[in-house]
């Protein structure tokens, strides 16, 4: 069974811990104003009867809640097909990057050319640290590779240096014409998925629908022990803190997976995958 298997006993732990989990402590003061608030609500209600026996507020708040579902879902879709083609491209990468390995070590031997070797191990370690911003971690490496530390785009600048490498070996007659066109369709695939990493960091989701999505939130929140005080009484207190877990939870978790290469919890896990890439690199290599 995996460790992320769902148990009744899990389901009870992920609960106890609540409060140590970080999106619990984004929603902290949030979830704090809202239980004064709604208290304070129902305490003035309570004994002043501020909010009369009056149903157009329920309805008009289940009428809300109807066009405020609509507004999460498509925010939710939209942040998580950007995460999942992102996804897709680390796994085109992974896969091709173990082509281009496999058939240059089959065919040269990458163990013969060191710089090779280091140009494949390196290009996850590049792109990632691209895709992040990290210009000083890219310039140690290309410092170390012998390529241009100052470029601005250390992923091409590496893929044309191994494309040029391939061409020499051709050139050379080491590399069959056959063997050169497989090689090249893999090529060109590596820089189809640097260009679509590259459009999902350099096209943010229009920051006006999220603000909007906010703003539907909040007033969502406010309105709701109005509409409901008169049905639930001091129960809007807890009520209202799952309703902010739930809603407001979702709307950080596509603030976050909107924007897949970063280092937040439910980003891409691209160290991970890097790592793991390099380390079939070497081991295909080895096994020549």
């Amino acid at each position: 069974m995996s460790e992320n298997s769902y148990t009744p006993l899990s389901l009870f732990k992920s609960l106890f811990f609540l409060p140590k989990q970080e999106l619990f402590k984004k929603l902290k003061k949030t979830l704090i104003f809202m239980i004064f608030y709604s208290a304070l609500i129902g305490i003035l209600d309570y004994k002043h009867n501020i909010i009369k026996d009056n149903t157009e507020l329920g309805q008009f708040h289940l009428l809300f809640s109807f066009c405020l579902s609509i507004i999460i879902s498509f925010r939710i879709n939209a942040a998580y097909n950007r995460w999942w083609e992102a996804r897709t491209l680390w796994g085109s990468l992974v896969n091709n990057m173990r082509n281009i390995t496999i058939k240059l070590n089959a065919y040269i031997g990458i163990e013969n050319d060191q710089k090779l070797k280091s140009y494949l191990r390196s290009f996850p370690l590049i792109l990632k640290h691209h895709l992040r911003h990290d210009l000083d971690a890219n310039r140690k490496i290309l410092l170390e590779l012998g390529l241009d530390e100052d470029s601005q785009f250390p992923p091409t600048v590496l893929m044309t240096t191994v494309i040029s490498k391939i061409n020499y070996y051709h050139n050379e007659g080491r590399i069959k014409f056959e063997q050169f066109m497989v090689l090249d369709n893999h090529l060109s695939m590596m820089t189809d998925i640097i260009g679509g990493c590259e459009r999902i960091l350099n096209t943010p989701p229009p920051a006006g629908f999220s603000l909007f999505t906010r703003f539907a939130l909040l007033f969502y929140m406010l309105i709701f022990p109005f509409g409901w005080i008169n049905s639930f009484g001091f129960l809007i207190t807890p009520i209202i803190m799952v309703l902010i877990y739930v809603l407001l939870g979702l709307e950080i978790l596509a603030e976050e997976i909107e924007e897949p290469f970063g280092c937040d919890a439910n980003d891409l896990p691209i160290d991970n995958i890097a790592e793991r890439l390099v380390l079939q690199i070497d081991e295909i290599i080895q096994t020549s």
